[in-house]
This record gives structure tokens, C-alpha cells and sequence, in this order.
């Protein structure tokens, strides 16, 4: 039985790693954007459903409403939105990174942005969130041999 997986890739990328994924068997659910992410993780299917949590941390803002009825805008921090996501609905997503089924994309943008380089030195020492770099040839090689296929 495949395993069903969380995506959130607000790029072109993550098309190429869809068909991949799927190719052997199993299912993704592919969002573009914290209102998606938010749907899925906190209202339909939810976050147990997943075997397996894929973010990328470059994202669009945008308002979402939480399960809790609450309306929240991401984006106007000047954090970068996919670690806003993550900082601000951890309990939420705590299982997944204990357990070593959550990898976050970085990019370019690492060497950029002092709140993601300090995400990821927190990302290192508190958790056992995988890390692969978008800008790597071998990230697609590299996300199917973490996921097992």
C-alpha cells in the first residue's frame, strides 16, 4: 500500500516531484499556498492522515481560517511564510517532526534571509526535520530515498 503525502511547493518543482512520487504508488496532496496547507493539515483530511510532510519554506502570504473558526494573515511579519506556518501551528505538526516525517525545502534563500538561516540552526539541534536544498540536482533523488521509494 503507498503512502500518502503532504506537499506544499508553491513552484513549477514540484510537478516533476509529484509525477515521481506517484509513479510508485502512492498518493500526494499538493498545495500551493498557507490557506491550502491550513485546509489539509487542520480541517480535511488532518494531519494524522499523512505518512509523510514535505514544506517549502518560500512562500506567497495569505489569510487563512483555522479550524478553531480564528482568521490568521501570513506574510506581514517579515518572516518567511513557511516558517511562520511552522512556528505558529507546532503543536499541530510536533508528531511529524519528533518522528523524522517532515523535510523542508530550502533554496537560494537560505543565505539570504537571517530568520531562515536561524530557523534552520534551531532545525539542527531541536528536531529531526530533514532538510533537502532545492537547488540541488540530486533533491529529487535525495526526497524518494528519505520517503523510501
Amino acid at each position: 500500500m503507498g503512502k500518502r503525502i503532504f506537499y506544499l511547493e508553491d513552484q513549477q518543482f514540484g510537478a516533476l516531484m509529484i509525477r515521481m512520487i506517484e509513479s510508485k504508488g502512492n498518493q500526494v496532496d499538493w498545495v500551493q499556498d498557507v490557506a491550502g496547507a491550513c485546509y489539509c493539515l487542520e480541517w480535511e483530511p488532518g494531519v494524522s492522515a499523512y505518512d509523510y510532510l514535505i514544506f517549502d519554506l518560500g512562500l506567497p502570504g495569505g489569510e487563512v481560517i483555522h479550524a478553531d473558526g480564528s482568521v490568521e494573515t501570513y506574510g506581514d511579519t517579515g518572516l518567511v511564510v513557511g516558517i511562520e506556518y511552522i512556528q505558529k501551528n507546532y503543536n499541530l505538526l510536533r508528531p511529524a517532526m519528533e518522528n523524522g516525517r517532515m523535510a523542508i525545502l530550502t533554496g537560494h534563500s537560505a543565505q539570504f534571509s537571517p530568520q531562515l538561516k536561524q530557523f534552520l540552526e534551531d532545525v539542527d539541534t531541536n528536531s529531526k526535520i530533514v532538510k533537502f536544498d532545492k537547488a540541488s540536482d540530486e533533491v529529487t533523488r535525495q526526497i524518494t530515498r528519505w520517503l523510501g521509494l
